[in-house]
C-alpha cells in the first residue's frame, strides 16, 4: 500500500479503450457449467449514456444499492450515481430481501431510486399496502426500476394503487441478457389515470440498439407473430471466456447490418401493434422425464454421433400401467443394435435420464411427403417380457395375486417369491393391484403390501388377516363435504361444492411459485400428438365428462380470507378447454402457433384464486390432434395427469365409435380424504413419536468442500449425473435380481456409503420421495398432488455392503405405515430443521418404485 503513496501525481495515463473488456460476468449454463460473458468499455458506457438521458439524476438524487455483484444490475447501480454526481446507500448484505429493512432505508436516506426483481418487487407493494404508515415513508422514490423476471400487470396495478396521487414515481420495465450490457430494451408502465394495466411488455430497444424478432430461418418476424429474440448493436458482448464454439453458436453475423453481430437470446418475443415488444418465454423443445426436462434433438444427435448409428428419431413413449413416459430411440444401423454398447456410449456424454430406455432398429425412418420424419408411422416399441422363473403358485389365492400382479405389470407371468418392487411395481401401481384384489374378494391394506411384497409373504398376510377380522384400514371414508372447513367458514362457503385445508406441500409449491414468478418453476406443459379423427362436439363432451368426474379440475386456492389456506371444489368451471383448427393452415405456421402457446403457458400466470389452474388446448391438424395440458404442479402430481388424459382419450375414441369402453361415471375418491389422512397421521401419537424416536439426535452428514480456501457461493443447487458403463448396469441389476431387492435399494445404499465417506459418520441421516395417496379402493384414479419425503436413518457401521442395502430397505419399509405425516412435521420433530440438500433426490427415490420429484423442472 506504500507504494501508492508514492506515485506520480500526473494524471493516470489511458489504461483501457472501448474496445477492451470492461468486466465478465458469470452466468449459469444450460450444462451446469458456468459461462463467463466479457462486456466491452464502450457497452457499458452506452447504457448508462443512455440511462442518464431517459432517468436523468444529479446531486439531489440518493440510489439505494442492494444487488449482489455476481448480478449484472449492480453494474449500474455501483456506476451511474458516481459519473452523476449522487448519492448511494448500500444496505448490508442479506438485507435485500427484507422488504421493511428496504422501506425504512428509502425513508430514512430520501432515497429516489430503486430496483427490484418482480419477485421482489411483489413483496414490497404488499407491505407498503398493508401498512399505510410505510407507504408514507417511501414519498421520495422518482423511479423505481424493475428487470430479471416478467413483471406481471397485476403488481403495476397494484403498485399504482399505492402511489396513487400526488407525485407518483415512475415504474420502468427492463429487459436484457448478461450478454448485452445489464438491459436493451424499455418500457415505462402506463400511470393510475389510464386504469388497470394489462398487459408489461419489455418495451423498445434503448439508443444504439437494435432488436429482430427472427423465426428459425433468420426471417424477420410480422407484427404479432411469435419467434426467437436478436440483439444487435453497441451492447453486445465480445463472447463467452475461453469458450469458442459456444460464442460461434450464440453470438452470430447481422446478416442485416455489414460486420454487424446479434446476440441469439433464446427467448420468444413478439412485435406488438404500437412498436413493443412482448416475451412470451423461451424457445426449447422439450419433454419431461422422471421430473427433468429433456430436449429431444440433443438425445438424437448424441445417438447420431456414434458410429453404430446412420440415423436416428428419439420420442417419448407411455407405457402405461401408471409408469412415467420414457425416452425411445429408433435407429438405422448396418448392424444389430447393441442396447448395452449403445447406453455406455451415450453415458459418456449424456446424463442418465437422457438415456433411451430402449432402441428399435429399422431399415429406414419413415418419412412424411416434406421430407420430416413421419412419427405417427413409427412402429410400437417392443416391451421386454419380465423374467419369471420363480416358483408357480401353490394356493387358489396365490394363483389370484400372481395374475393381479402379471396384469397390472404387464408381463406374461409372476413367481410367488418375486419381490413386487423389483420386477418394476410402484407404489401407484400397487393401488390398482389392491383394487383388482379385493373385487376378487381378497382384502389386504398397502401397508401390508409394502411389509410383505411377495405373491408368497402377501397371501400369508391376507390369511392371518382373515383370520383376525377385516383388513380395511381405519378413517378410509371420504369426509362429507366442508367437513373439514371451521363452521364459521362452511357458512361462507355455501355456494361452493366442497373445500377442505391444503396440504403442507401445496403450501410450498404456491410460495416458491409466487417467489419467482416469471420462471416455469411448478408450470408444467405437456404436449401429446394423436393420430385420431378430429371432431370438437365429441372432444368437448368427453372433456366435460372429465371435469365432472374429478373435482380437481374445478379447483382453486384460497390463501387468504378463511381460517386458513383452503382449495376450494366448485360446481362448474369455464375456460378449461380450447380448440384451434390449423387443418387449412400451413405447416410451419400451424407449428409456430402450438410454439408459441406452449411458450405462453411455461410461464402463464396462474391466479391461485381463479379456477380453472389448468388448461387443454387441442390443435387439429390434418394428420393429427395436438394436444396441449398444461397446470400448476400444486394441483397435480404425475399420476394424476396420466389418469386424466388417458380418461379424456379413452371416452373421446369411445365417441367416436372407437372400439373402447366409456370410462365409468363413478367419482373416484375425493382428495379430501388425503387432507384428513395428512391431519390424522399429524395428530397420531404413533406416527409423530416413531419419527420423533427415528430423528432424536440425528444429525445431518456434514460434508467437507473439495475447495475450502475459497469463499462460500451463491445458495443455488449443483446437480450432477454418475453415468455407470454399461456392464456394471447389467452386473447391479443381476446382483440386485440375486438378493431380490430392487435395484433402487442398492442404489441408495451406495448413496448413504458414500455420505459415510465423505462425512466420516457411521449414522447417516437422508431422505426419499413418495407418494401417499389415500389407501382405498378407486384411489389410483383420484387427481391431486399426493407427494410427500421419507427421512431415512441407517447405521452404515456394517459389515457388508448388502448389510446396509437391507437395513435401508428394513427403514424404508418399516417408516411406510407413517408416510403420511409431512416432512414439515417430520423435520421439526427432534427441534431442528433439515436441509434439502440433505435428501436424496435420485432417479429411483421413491420408496416403491420410480420417483416422482416435484421440486426438478
Amino acid at each position: 500500500m506504500s507504494e501508492l503513496y508514492r506515485g506520480s501525481s500526473r494524471p493516470l495515463g489511458r489504461t483501457a479503450g472501448p474496445e477492451d473488456v470492461a468486466y465478465t460476468i458469470y452466468t449459469s449454463g444450460s450444462t451446469g457449467r458456468p459461462k463467463g460473458v466479457m462486456v466491452e468499455h464502450h457497452a457499458v458506457g452506452n447504457r448508462l449514456t443512455w440511462m442518464q438521458r431517459r432517468y436523468p439524476i444529479g446531486p439531489g438524487d440518493t440510489l439505494l444499492q442492494k444487488t449482489p455483484i455476481s448480478f449484472d444490475v449492480s453494474v449500474w447501480e455501483l456506476l451511474w450515481w458516481a459519473v452523476q454526481g449522487a448519492r448511494v446507500v448500500l444496505l448490508p448484505p442479506g438485507v435485500e430481501k427484507d422488504p421493511e429493512r428496504i422501506a425504512r432505508t428509502i425513508r430514512d436516506h430520501r432515497v429516489s431510486v430503486i430496483h427490484f426483481v418482480p419477485s421482489m418487487l411483489g413483496p414490497f407493494l404488499d407491505l407498503l399496502e398493508d401498512h399505510p404508515e410505510l407507504a408514507a415513508g417511501v414519498g421520495s422514490l422518482r423511479s423505481v426500476f424493475c428487470s430479471g423476471e416478467a413483471l406481471p400487470p397485476e403488481r403495476a396495478t397494484q403498485f399504482n394503487r399505492i402511489f396513487d396521487g400526488g407525485d407518483p414515481p415512475r415504474l420502468v420495465n427492463l429487459y436484457g441478457p448478461t450478454e448485452a450490457a445489464v438491459d436493451v430494451t424499455y418500457f415505462d408502465c402506463p400511470p393510475a389515470s389510464e386504469g388497470p394495466v394489462t398487459r408489461v411488455p419489455i418495451g423498445r430497444p434503448v439508443e444504439n440498439t437494435t432488436l429482430y424478432v427472427l423465426d428459425r430461418h433468420g426471417r424477420p418476424q410480422p407484427v404479432g407473430v411469435p419467434g426467437e429474440l436478436h440483439i444487435g448493436g453497441v451492447q453486445v458482448a465480445r463472447g463467452y471466456l475461453g469458450r469458442p464454439e459456444l460464442t460461434a453458436e450464440r453470438f452470430v453475423e447481422d446478416p442485416f447490418v455489414p460486420g454487424g453481430r446479434l446476440y441469439r437470446t433464446g427467448d420468444l418475443a413478439r412485435l406488438l401493434n404500437d412498436g413493443n415488444l412482448e416475451y412470451l418465454g423461451r424457445n426449447d423443445d422439450q419433454v419431461k422425464i422422471r421430473g427433468n426436462r429433456v430436449e429431444l434433438g440433443e438425445v438424437q444427435n448424441a445417438l447420431v454421433a456414434l458410429d453404430a448409428i446412420r440415423d436416428a428419431v428419439v420420442v417419448d413413449h407411455r407405457p402405461g400401467g401408471g409408469r412415467g413416459p420414457v425416452l425411445v430411440a429408433y435407429c438405422t444401423a448396418d448392424r444389430d443394435l447393441d442396447p448395452g454398447s449403445l447406453r455406455a456410449a451415450l453415458g459418456n456424454v449424456l446424463p442418465a435420464y437422457m438415456i433411451p430406455s430402449s432402441f428399435e432398429r429399422l431399415d429406414s425412418l419413415p418419412l412424411t411427403p416434406n421430407g420430416k420424419v413421419d412419427r405417427r408411422a413409427l412402429p410400437a416399441p417392443s416391451v421386454d417380457a419380465a423374467e419369471a422363473t420363480d416358483s408357480a403358485p401353490r394356493t387358489p389365492r396365490e394363483s389370484v395375486l400372481a395374475d393381479i400382479w402379471a396384469q397390472v405389470l404387464g408381463v406374461d407371468r409372476v413367481g410367488v417369491h418375486t419381490d413386487y418392487f423389483v420386477i418394476g411395481g410402484d407404489s401407484i401401481s400397487m393401488l390398482r393391484v389392491r383394487a383388482l384384489a379385493e373385487k376378487a374378494g381378497i382384502r389386504f391394506t398397502t401397508d401390508d403390501f409394502v411389509r410383505n411384497p411377495t405373491v408368497a409373504g402377501l397371501a400369508a398376510c391376507v390369511e392371518d388377516a382373515a383370520d383376525a377380522g377385516s383388513a380395511v384400514p381405519a378413517g378410509s371414508a371420504a369426509p362429507a363435504p366442508f367437513a373439514l372447513v371451521s363452521p364459521v367458514d362452511r357458512a361462507r362457503l355455501e355456494t361452493y361444492e366442497d373445500a377442505y385445508p391444503i396440504t403442507r406441500l401445496q403450501l410450498g409449491l404456491l410460495f416458491h411459485s409466487r417467489e419467482k414468478q416469471d420462471s416455469a418453476t411448478y408450470k408444467d406443459v405437456f404436449r401429446y400428438s394423436l393420430a385420431m379423427p378430429w371432431r370438437e362436439r365429441e372432444f368437448r363432451a368427453a372433456f366435460d365428462r372429465l371435469v365432472a368426474r374429478h373435482p380437481v379440475l374445478r379447483s382453486s386456492f384460497a390463501l387468504a380470507g378463511h381460517a386458513e389456506p383452503l382449495q376450494i371444489v366448485r360446481s362448474s368451471v369455464e375456460g378449461g378447454l380450447s380448440v384451434g383448427d390449423l387443418r387449412e393452415v400451413p405447416a410451419a405456421e400451424a407449428e409456430a402457433a402450438i410454439d408459441e402457446h406452449i411458450a405462453a403457458r411455461r410461464r402463464y400466470d396462474y391466479r391461485f384464486d381463479r379456477a380453472p389452474l389448468y388448461h387443454f388446448r387441442a390443435f387439429a391438424l390434418p394428420d393429427t390432434v395436438e394436444l396441449v395440458f398444461s397446470f400448476h404442479h400444486a394441483i397435480l402430481d404425475g399420476g394424476s395427469v396420466a389418469n386424466l388424459v388417458s380418461e379424456l382419450l379413452q371416452d373421446y375414441g369411445h365417441l367416436l365409435g372407437l372400439d373402447l369402453e366409456p370410462v365409468p361415471d363413478t367419482v373416484p375418491p375425493s382428495a379430501a380424504l388425503h387432507v384428513a389422512q395428512e391431519r390424522a397421521a399429524i395428530d397420531t401419537k404413533a406416527g409423530r413419536a416413531y419419527w420423533r424416536n427415528l430423528l432424536t439426535d440425528a444429525t445431518q452428514p456434514h460434508l467437507e468442500s473439495f475447495r475450502p480456501h475459497e469463499a462460500p457461493g451463491t445458495d443455488e443447487r449443483v446437480e450432477c449425473d454418475l453415468r455407470l458403463p454399461a456392464d456394471l448396469v447389467d452386473a447391479l441389476r443381476a446382483t440386485a435380481g440375486d438378493r431380490r431387492v430392487p435395484v433402487k435399494s442398492v442404489l441408495f445404499a451406495a448413496h448413504v456409503l458414500m455420505l459415510r465417506a465423505f462425512s466420516g459418520e457411521r449414522d447417516i441421516t437422508t431422505g426419499l420421495v413418495t407418494h401417499s395417496r389415500p389407501d382405498v379402493e378407486g384411489a389410483e384414479r383420484t387427481c391431486g398432488l399426493f407427494l410427500n419425503t421419507l427421512p431415512v436413518r441407517v447405521d452404515a457401521e456394517q459389515a457388508t455392503w448388502f448389510d446396509v442395502v437391507g437395513r435401508a430397505l428394513d427403514r424404508e419399509r418399516e417408516s411406510y405405515p407413517h408416510r403420511r405425516v409431512p416432512l414439515a412435521v417430520r423435520a421439526g420433530c427432534p427441534g431442528r430443521r433439515w436441509r434439502s440438500g440433505s435428501f436424496l433426490r435420485a432417479d429411483t427415490a421413491t420408496p416403491c418404485g420410480p420417483g416422482r420429484r416435484p421440486g426438478r423442472r
